[in-house]
């Protein structure tokens, strides 16, 4: 005759009333085994849609609205890109303007820099800033564009899209 613990005993031993072992995360319990691969990732999908916030939603929808070209020519004009991104709640197209410019000066720096004649190099570095600064428009764009499709899926995700 063996002693088997009582339920009491089974959890706190961290075993569950089937015999298989209980993982401990935080408060919760969870056995092993239980759940497939899809099962877990659709109660990730429901609970991230269920962690969207009303300022959120609001935000995702304004970007929806961001289709032409308005504030990626205002994004010339200082504290623009500021302004975009607290309402529109996304770096996006400023991480998009800073990297895609970054790019375009190691592009022209390298030339500046292997010339030996100053004045050439001067010009090099002031083409090189005149460059970006024509380039952001577009990289802004492009940055709009992405934070858009994104916010377009997670508003579909979370149900709040139909399309």
């Amino acid at each position: 005759m063996t002693l088997r613990p009582d339920r009491r005993n089974e959890q706190a031993c961290g075993v569950s009333p089937g015999g298989r072992p209980l993982i401990q995360l935080g408060d919760a319990r969870y056995s092993t085994g239980v759940l497939s691969i899809d099962q877990r990732t659709s109660n990730i999908e429901k609970l991230m849609s269920q962690q969207l916030s009303q300022e959120k939603v609001n935000a995702f929808r304004l970007r929806q609205r961001d289709t032409g070209w308005g504030y990626a020519w205002a994004h010339l004009l200082p504290f623009v890109g500021l302004y975009y991104a607290v309402t529109r709640r996304t770096i996006t197209p400023f991480l998009v303007d800073v990297l895609g410019s970054i790019a375009i000066m190691i592009v022209f720096l390298i030339p500046a820099v292997a010339i030996e004649d100053e004045e050439a190099s001067v010009m090099f570095s002031i083409l090189g800033n005149l460059t970006a600064i024509a380039a952001t428009p577009f990289l802004v764009k492009n940055g709009i564009d992405r934070a858009r499709k994104a916010a377009h899926k997670s508003l579909h995700d979370a149900g709040y899209w139909s399309k």
